[in-house]
């Protein structure tokens, strides 16, 4: 019904006045018709991390394609400016709740969203970057590692980047160790941003494979 309804009203001339309304509408109220968990709905502008993330993001010079592992409702996909971009989630009532809001809101280009469970599922394509937030601190280190080093190996592109965070917090399950995720990657790290509760957000870079001589 709520589907049908604003397709009416696209259809008789309203469409800028309910994206403007639609793309506000509270989490809350959308956790209740998607019936996704309460963890999704934090506001975008309680996170600075995310909005870190969003500013680095957005001053990058290659970006093509993003992926997003963990991507609950898209505030830090909806915000940044590449050309493709996916969304995955193991959750898929909150996938749904974030496809319809970027229906409303959304820079760059159209977002795709899929279920996708971190452990169990492979990866497909190549992107610019890839963004883990807000969730690897449930990952045991070893797992972890080894799924960043396959990233790196086949997901990247030449000179593309990894975002994730890091805890240093005895409240949460595991505390990463930057250094020890990627002893065995050529690349570069460059921290975003110092965060509470011992948060701290880097750029992984992957360094471009030396030209035969």
């Amino acid at each position: 019904m709520l589907k049908k309804s604003i397709h009416y009203l696209k259809q008789r001339g309203c469409r800028a006045f309910f994206e403007a309304v639609l793309g506000r509408i509270p989490k809350c109220i959308l956790m209740g018709i998607y019936r996704f968990n309460a963890w999704h709905i934090s506001a975008y502008k309680s996170r600075p991390y995310a909005q870190a993330i969003v500013q680095y993001l957005n001053t990058q010079p290659s970006r093509g394609a993003a992926l997003e592992i963990g991507c609950g409702l898209g505030d830090i996909l909806r915000r940044i400016r590449y050309s493709q971009k996916l969304g995955l989630d193991s959750e898929q009532e909150v996938l749904n709740a974030a496809a319809f809001i970027s229906k409303f809101f959304n820079v760059g280009g159209p977002i795709q969203f899929q279920k996708f469970n971190f452990l169990e599922h492979e990866l497909t394509g190549q992107y610019d970057v890839v963004v883990l937030v807000n969730w690897v601190h449930l990952i045991d280190p070893k797992i972890l590692r080894e799924k960043i080093e396959h990233i790196f190996a086949h997901h990247l592109t030449d000179t593309g980047q990894l975002i994730m965070d890091l805890l240093d917090n005895k409240t949460y399950r595991f505390n990463h160790n930057c250094e020890e995720l990627t002893q065995n990657l050529s690349a570069t790290i460059t921290l975003i941003g110092t965060f509470e509760l011992g948060r701290s957000v880097v750029a992984i870079h992957k360094l471009p494979a030396p030209s035969p001589r």
